[in-house]
């Protein structure tokens, strides 16, 4: 049975904690891998990682960083049915239906990343005394990211193009339900060592990380009551905290709406569940 690591300054790596959670995939309920389940020692480590990566990351000209983080994309797309069919075995989702969210978030990756390149990192504003106001705007450094299970690829995908392509680093700690497609996506990383870090686990790892000292800003995708926790520990930090909660959409129907268009609409948003675009 395959023990899933921790990728940290550019080496996969045992957890530094014992214990071990089951990836079962849930049509069959076969456990398939097995995943640490994180330690505070894995967040330190990952997260010094991302620390010392970041000064040269952001020193790297805007182009530079676009056209590595295009790279990576690019790599992910050749490996899409790969990563399609893990995140089935690992969580469900249907094959032809993570092939094209996967392919959407490359898109994406690739387009938020590009965005950089016409982004006024350094701003000038002339004043109408003849005085003038510059801008410097800096990355944050150190950031994090705790993804879902329902989009596994994406998810992370999604958080990763704009922060890396403005000059931060980043731990990311993907769902323990959801490891496997997580570790091949990062397998197929080539950028410098340390800007993108893989902790695995449950709340052992989430808590840890989330409250680190030098997390500068952590994203969370999930349910309310974790969000809660999240944003709990880096407001005691005074750090910002990204959070994307549970939550229903509301269906409002025009009287003038084809209502043949309508009801599939809407009968696809009430029965597609573990996603953000449910009724």
């Amino acid at each position: 049975m395959k023990t899933l690591q921790n990728l940290i300054g550019g080496i996969w790596e045992d957890s530094r904690g014992d214990a071990l959670l089951d990836v079962v995939n849930p049509a069959t309920e076969d456990v398939i891998a097995r995943a640490p389940a994180g330690s505070p020692e894995d967040v330190d480590r990952a997260v010094a990682a991302a620390v010392r990566a970041q000064p040269a990351w952001a020193a790297l000209p805007v182009a530079e960083r676009v056209a590595r983080i295009s790279a990576w994309a690019d790599a992910v797309a050749e490996h899409a049915e790969e990563l399609a069919e893990l995140e089935c075995r690992e969580m469900g989702k249907p094959v032809g239906i993570g092939r094209t969210f996967i392919g959407g978030a490359v898109a994406a990756l690739k387009a938020s990343a590009a965005q950089a390149l016409s982004y006024d990192f350094e701003e000038t504003i002339n004043h109408p005394d003849g005085s003038a106001t510059r801008i410097l705007r800096h990355p944050l450094g150190a950031t994090a990211a705790i993804t879902p299970w329902n989009f596994p690829v994406p998810m992370i995908l999604g958080v990763l193009g704009p922060l890396l392509a403005a000059g931060n680093t980043i731990v990311v700690k993907p769902s323990e339900r959801s490891p496997l497609s997580a570790v091949r996506l990062f397998e197929l990383l080539s950028l410098p060592p340390g800007v993108v870090n893989l902790v695995l686990g449950d709340a052992r790892a989430g808590a840890p990380l989330a409250e680190h000292p030098q997390i500068q800003l952590v994203h969370f995708t999930g349910s309310v009551e974790t969000g809660r926790k999240v944003g709990a520990g880096a407001g005691k930090l005074l750090h910002r905290a990204l959070l994307e909660l549970g939550g229903k959409d509301p269906v409002v129907i025009d009287a003038g709406v084809d209502p043949s268009v309508t009801a599939a609409a809407v009968a696809f948003g009430a029965f597609i569940r573990g996603c953000c675009l449910s009724v």
